[in-house]
């Protein structure tokens, strides 16, 4: 079973928070609220992976017949090593877990590409 020193994963989560908030500043923010185009697509993102999270979840605990911490973590856009740690300290199947998102990378890193390139008419480079 794969275990972290809790107070280790505590320490790590609050330096990359510390260093993600770092650049956040007045006028970070305030370019974010300025004319609302920011702050409405911020929104619209933040309502869809809620929504997407959650049809995940619904998926994963009913069709793939994951227990619901695990189908919650599986599903969870995130960080690899966050859902993993996490979910399995909370009862998750740690394989599981790390096999969807796996999977899902595999997925997303092979498909799209192809699809902003079909639909989105971004230029391949070929042997990059």
């Amino acid at each position: 079973r794969l275990a972290v020193w809790p107070p280790l994963r505590a320490a790590a989560q609050a330096v990359v928070g510390v260093s993600l908030g770092a650049h956040f500043s007045k006028e970070v923010l305030g370019s974010v609220f300025r004319d609302g185009t920011m702050a409405c697509s911020l929104l619209g993102l933040l309502l869809f992976t809620a929504c997407a999270a959650a049809a995940s979840s619904l998926y994963l605990t009913r069709v793939a017949r994951y227990d619901p911490t695990t189908a919650f973590f599986a599903g969870a856009p995130g960080g690899l090593n966050d859902m993993l740690a996490i979910g399995t300290e909370l009862g998750g199947d740690s394989r599981t877990i790390g096999l969807t998102h796996a999977c899902r990378l595999l997925v997303v890193l092979s498909v799209m590409p192809h699809l902003l390139a079909h639909f989105g008419g971004v230029t391949l480079l070929q042997g990059a």
